[in-house]
C-alpha cells in the first residue's frame, strides 16, 4: 500500500475535504503499515512496494536485486556465464526446495560441455 494522504480541503469545514471516516481509515492503514515494517504488527507485502510489480506472474523464480542507481527493485532471472540466448547453460537452478535456491551443475566434464569456452583473462 502506498501511502494514503488524509485531502484536508480547501478551508477548513467547507466540505471538499475527506470524511471524519475516511480520515481516520487513511491513517489507522498508514499506521498499520508502519508497523508492520518495524515488525510490530499488522503486514506488509512484497507487491505493496511502489517499485514492485502488482502481479507475480511472469515473474516466477526471478530474484529481487536493488538498482544500481539505489532508485528501486528490478527482478532479474538467474542464468549461467554460458547464457546467450541459445547457448545451453551450464549451471540450472531448482527453485522447487521451499524457502531454498538449489544450484546445480549442469555440465561436469569438458568433454560434456557441447560449446566450451576459453577465457584468457582468468
Amino acid at each position: 500500500m502506498a501511502r494514503q494522504g488524509v485531502d484536508i480541503g480547501v478551508e477548513g469545514n467547507d466540505g471538499t475535504g475527506d470524511s471524519i471516516r475516511e480520515s481516520f481509515r487513511k491513517v489507522n492503514e498508514n499506521f498499520q503499515e508502519l508497523y508492520a515494517v518495524f515488525g510490530i504488527g499488522g503486514q506488509i507485502s512484497f507487491t505493496d512496494l511502489s517499485d514492485t510489480p502488482n502481479s507475480y506472474e511472469n515473474n516466477e523464480n526471478k530474484i529481487p536485486a536493488v538498482r544500481p542507481d539505489g532508485s528501486g527493485l528490478n527482478l532479474l532471472e538467474l542464468v549461467s556465464d554460458g547464457y546467450d540466448g541459445e547457448a545451453v547453460n551450464t549451471i540450472g537452478f531448482d527453485f522447487s526446495v521451499d524457502g531454498k535456491v538449489i544450484v546445480r551443475q549442469l555440465v561436469s566434464r569438458l568433454s560434456n560441455d557441447p560449446e566450451p569456452v576459453f577465457l584468457a583473462d582468468h
